[in-house]
């Protein structure tokens, strides 16, 4: 009798492929989207002095009122192009077995490059102590991962008492971590309390001791070698620091505190990020389809005292 092995050719599944995904990205929480409609302008800036000066209010009785003014400067912006394609023949998306897709996957490919690029950018930016006041950055007096000198939720109330006031209705905190910093975190004695039962606390407890409005952990690697030689990575966001930052509650629009902004010119047929297909008939058997996602932007650091960066936490 023939095997198991010999009445059966082996052929590709046709509802499974294993394959990685990228980690979750932040960019756009932390450095949220302002559409443009130019690719380079200014915009106005006011002062957190005019906000926070005491004026006299007193009004006699045949008085008039103290005349109350401000200042105001401006910032600019200056987009960049950014684009990436990728190249599918004809056939190889004939030949192609199910569940493979490689136009699909391709333009998946092609975004989430993109997509990380970006990440990386607002990291470094988050990550440069050159952007922040000089009040706005420090190194922690001991790292979190020493559970004895460590004092996180000290260093972390420091943070939050250097940052610029917003309204509750109108902003959130957002405290960013590596993920080797949240696990150093979340098992500190200092957050869990004499006699705790509860060997770690949970991403929702720890926000809730900190008075910070959600916590991001970052699993998002980036590869450092060039292409051809063996693989050697980092982490996007560095276990080192610690960031909190004020971010609008909603889209930004009108007098907005923040941080960080992403400015983003809404070219050709006006949309923010556009997906450009042609054919190539000079390219493989058949020719080719070309799968081009492009978008312009430019990462600004507007509020210096909007954020607060701890180096040295692990």
């Amino acid at each position: 009798m023939p095997s198991s092995k010999q009445v059966h050719v082996d052929a590709a599944l046709s509802s499974f492929i294993a394959g990685y995904e990228p980690a979750e990205y932040f960019a756009d929480i932390i450095s949220p989207i302002v559409e443009t409609q130019k690719a380079s302008d200014k915009y106005t800036t006011y002062l957190r002095e005019d906000v926070e000066r005491r004026v006299d209010d007193a009004l006699a009785e045949n008085g008039q009122a103290s005349e109350l003014d401000y200042s105001q400067g401006t910032g600019s912006y200056l987009v960049k192009d950014r684009g990436l394609k990728g190249v599918v023949t004809r056939k190889t998306q004939a030949n192609a077995d199910e569940p493979q897709d490689p136009r699909e996957f391709t333009t998946q490919q092609v975004m989430w490059a993109l997509m990380r690029e970006r990440e990386i950018r607002v990291a470094d930016g988050f990550n440069s102590t050159s952007n922040y006041a000089t009040s706005n950055t420090s190194a922690a007096a001991n790292p979190w991962t020493n559970t004895t000198s460590g004092t996180p939720l000290a260093d972390v109330d420091a943070m939050k008492e250097a940052l610029a006031p917003g309204m509750m209705e109108k902003t959130e905190l957002v405290m960013v971590l590596a993920k080797p910093t949240w696990h150093a975190l979340r098992r500190h004695p200092d957050l869990r309390g004499a006699g705790a039962e509860s060997r770690v606390v949970t991403l929702q407890e720890a926000a809730n001791l900190l008075e910070v409005d959600r916590i991001l952990v970052s699993e998002a690697w980036k590869l450092t070698n060039n292409r051809g030689q063996a693989a050697t990575r980092e982490r996007i966001w560095s276990p080192s620091n610690a960031i909190i930052a004020r971010v609008p509650s909603g889209e930004p629009s009108g007098l907005t505190g923040l941080f960080a902004a992403t400015m983003r010119f809404a070219a050709g047929a006006g949309f923010p990020i556009e997906v450009r297909t042609w054919d190539d008939p000079s390219r493989g058997r058949g020719g080719s389809e070309v799968v081009q996602v492009e978008f312009s932007d430019d990462e600004i650091f507007v509020q210096n005292d909007m954020a607060y960066l701890l180096t040295g936490v692990a």
